[in-house]
């Protein structure tokens, strides 16, 4: 359930930085992702936590099209999480408070002002390049545990 509710969280944390109108970078992802027809990535997810005696670590293909994204776990268990991200969508934009740090890589922190959000982590890192290829995002839980998941591969079919 838990592994779940990040995926949904991360992907619609992706989206919702691509709904702000604050800057350049902003704009810049809003028209990539306006572009992509398909784009999909390898990704490493590192669970880091004190309640574990070493870091669990999970990999698979993240595939995102259309309004969709699927989560496809390789390792250690298979397991495939797809989330429709039209529909019924409770978070947006307004969820968070986002702060943009200019670079290669940039980076976004958002921080969630809801209360159910608060209860799942404390803040979410999307660092991406200028090319708006999303290399890392990291999900700080709460005192030292946070999960990490870093992107390769990243491969696009635009419209």
């Amino acid at each position: 359930m838990r592994k779940t509710l990040k995926a949904i969280i991360v992907s619609i944390a992706i989206l919702s930085l691509s709904s702000l109108r604050a800057d350049a970078q902003t704009d810049k992802l809003t028209d990539f992702l306006s572009r992509v027809k398909l784009l999909t990535a390898d990704f490493t997810q590192t669970k880091h936590s004190s309640m574990l005696s070493a870091p669990a670590v999970s990999k698979g293909v993240l595939t995102y099209g259309e309004g969709r994204m699927r989560w496809q776990y390789t390792s250690p268990v298979q397991t495939v999480k797809e989330f429709d991200l039209g529909s019924g969508r409770r978070y947006g934009p307004e969820s968070f408070d986002i702060v943009w740090t200019e670079g290669n890589p940039s980076k976004a922190v958002l921080t969630p002002k809801k209360k159910d959000l608060q209860r799942v982590f404390s803040s979410i890192e999307v660092e991406m390049d200028a090319d708006c290829n999303v290399h890392t995002v990291i999900l700080r839980e709460g005192g030292d545990d946070f999960t990490r998941i870093d992107f390769s591969n990243q491969r696009n079919i635009f419209k």
